[in-house]
Formats: structure tokens, sequence, C-alpha cells
């Protein structure tokens, strides 16, 4: 029980850590000489790849990678609810992070099974 604890904490700190520079990127501006879709692509990329990370690490835990997601997840719900400036994009700024963090996970988890299986 007490190994479980432990694995899920960590995986939850690094989750965590992994999901600073995604709040930045939810705070951030698309800056000059860039246009939205690189900077949603760069996002994507960024969540897909933090996702497989975790998905490596511990494999029975792949969901935990979620957690990633939790700086768009907090700027997007605040915007939501307070109903701030509201753009057309909110709600894919809370779907595409979480989804991209969790099927990244899963493809980590399924690539660590079969790297075990050898």
């Amino acid at each position: 029980m007490e190994d479980k604890v432990k694995r899920i904490l960590t995986l939850a700190f690094f989750s965590f850590l992994l999901g600073i520079p995604g709040f930045g990127m939810a705070l951030g501006d698309v800056g000059e000489g860039r246009t939205i879709m690189d900077w949603i692509v760069l996002g994507a990329g960024y969540f897909l790849f933090a996702g497989i990370l975790l998905g490596l690490i511990d494999p029975n835990y792949w969901y935990l990678a979620g957690m990633v997601a939790w700086g768009p997840l907090v700027i997007s719900a605040t915007i939501l609810i307070l109903d701030i400036n509201r753009q057309p994009f909110t709600p894919m700024s809370i779907i595409l992070p979480l989804a991209l963090s969790l099927l990244g996970s899963f493809l980590g988890s399924i690539a660590r099974a079969k790297i075990g299986a050898r």
C-alpha cells in the first residue's frame, strides 16, 4: 500500500512540474511573427509529449497525466466562470490539453508495456 501511495504522489508531483510550462502557455501571448495556429501546435505537441513521458514512467497510473493540464484548466475555468473576454476557443482550451495529455500517457503506457514484454 505504501509503495502505491509513493508512486501516485511521485506522478502527481511530476504532473505538477510538467504543468508549469502549460500554465505559462495558457497565460502567454502568441508573440510577434507567430500565428495562433503555431501556438496551438506548440501546445498540442507539449501536452502530448508530457503525457507520453508520464505514461512511460508508470504505465499503471497513466490516467494521472491528466493533471498536467492544470494550467490551461485553471485559466479557462476562470475565464468561463467570470465571463472575462470570452473567446470562442475557450472550451477547446479546456478539452485539448486534457485530451492530449491523457492520449499521450495512454500511448506511453502501451509503449512501456511493449518494451517490458521483450
